[in-house]
């Protein structure tokens, strides 16, 4: 959902063209919310200390829980 990678960071300033914007939006409404962007700021900024994209990190918890395959 880019949700994950950082791609979002303001439910108020959504990419023109993103899934957010478009039709999609619906699909992701559950967690399209300032506090869910708020949180994965965060643990952003922990990974890029850590030199840890937060979109591999986010692989690696889609591998481990019942993310669709």
């Amino acid at each position: 959902m880019g949700i994950l990678t950082g791609k979002y960071s303001s439910v108020d300033d959504v990419p023109a063209g993103s899934r957010a914007a478009g039709d999609d939006a619906k699909m992701m409404q559950r967690y399209f919310t300032q506090d869910v962007l708020d949180a994965v700021g965060e643990a952003k900024g922990v990974a890029d200390e850590a030199a840890s994209p937060a979109s591999w990190r986010s692989r690696g918890a889609c591998a481990r829980s019942s993310c669709p395959r």
